[in-house]
């Protein structure tokens, strides 16, 4: 069961998460109302953009973690629940920790196994397959036969990414429907994302167009051999797992002499 506790009004969060009472405030629904955390008892609750939570409810997240009991809005009797917690959060804690934003016990009583994702800046070698995956994924939603050119990948290499990889694909989505032609461009890139000077390729430390190519060639090959392999050698059927046509498949077998 996931909630995002950033989309949640503060003064509704903890109703949705304990649940509330019939009669427990204005508007509350007769019968009341089981919150999440009874709805994942048994399974697991994922807290997503857990930094938002206001410290009030934090001491209530923490009773509900250490004793495994909650008590609904307006109620009085505990409630055991059995529910394993996954959160998550772009903040950094530890120093929201420090500026008394979040509470120091539930933080380390939270921190059991962390995971650190490094932004997308730091993996670039993350980024050309992840604009092959989102324009396959776009080609076959809005029925297109878009790619990008060698040079417009090595300028999506160089940019920063702020936005990690929610603005990487919100980025291959504008560009798959704003583009004029089925090849995306650098001049399409520039225009599409704010470039400073120091994040512009410098000739000196610039890999070639055909590294570049090559590069993307030897991943494009790899998806095509993985899609005819899941597919059992049927290449109509690797095609609409590839997102492309039969024919642009065919085309690019011959290329990568595949046949």
């Amino acid at each position: 069961m996931a909630v995002n506790i950033a989309a949640i009004p503060e003064t509704l969060l903890e109703a949705e998460l304990f649940g509330y009472q019939e009669g427990a405030f204005t508007g509350a629904s007769k019968g009341g109302k089981i919150g999440l955390f009874e709805v994942a008892q048994g399974g697991t609750l994922f807290l997503d953009e857990l930094g938002d939570m206001p410290y009030a409810t934090q001491v209530k997240l923490l009773r509900a973690i250490e004793k495994g009991d909650i008590i609904r809005v307006g109620g009085t009797q505990a409630i055991h629940v059995d529910v394993r917690i996954l959160s998550a959060t772009n903040k950094d804690l530890a120093l929201a920790v420090k500026e008394g934003r979040f509470r120091e016990d539930l933080y380390y009583r939270l921190s059991v196994f962390p995971l650190r994702i490094k932004p997308l800046r730091e993996r670039k070698d993350d980024i050309i397959p992840l604009v092959q995956y989102f324009i396959n994924q776009y080609n076959t939603k809005f029925t297109l036969n878009k790619s990008f050119t060698p040079s417009a990948l090595q300028l999506l290499n160089y940019y920063s990414w702020p936005g990690n990889v929610r603005e990487l694909k919100n980025v291959v989505e504008r560009m798959s429907i704003l583009s004029n032609s089925d090849l995306i461009t650098a001049t399409d890139i520039q225009n599409a994302l704010d470039f400073d000077t120091c994040q512009m390729p410098q000739p000196a430390d610039t890999r070639s167009n055909t590294s570049i190519e090559n590069e993307y060639e030897a991943y494009e090959k790899q998806q095509i051999l993985q899609a005819l392999r899941v597919c059992e050698g049927n290449k109509t059927k690797a095609a609409q797992y590839l997102g492309m046509t039969r024919s642009k498949l065919y085309r690019k077998i011959k290329k990568c002499n595949l046949e």
